[in-house]
């Protein structure tokens, strides 16, 4: 099933300018994923968006902002949504 994945950024948006990050650089960021459950959802959207600021530059930096990202961030709202199909 698709799922809207709501997630709260703003405990690491700080830290995010400062390095400049640029992708999902929001207090409240929508990630799409395809997921079995709600609880599959919320952990692959997380991972997507540290994937994310990790693909925006490979450095030591990046990297220890995703960690933060991956324990701070919460999820504030998973919908689910019809497959497009």
């Amino acid at each position: 099933m698709l799922y809207r994945v709501h997630i709260d950024m703003t405990k690491v948006l700080k830290v995010m300018k400062e390095a400049n990050i640029k992708s999902h650089s929001k207090s409240e960021t929508t990630v799409w994923v395809e997921a079995k459950d709600p609880d599959e959802a919320c952990d692959l959207a997380v991972r997507k968006v540290c994937n994310d600021i990790i693909k925006e530059r490979s450095t030591t930096r990046h990297k220890d902002i995703a960690r933060m990202v991956r324990r701070k961030a919460s999820v504030s709202k998973v919908r689910r949504t019809k497959s497009i199909e």
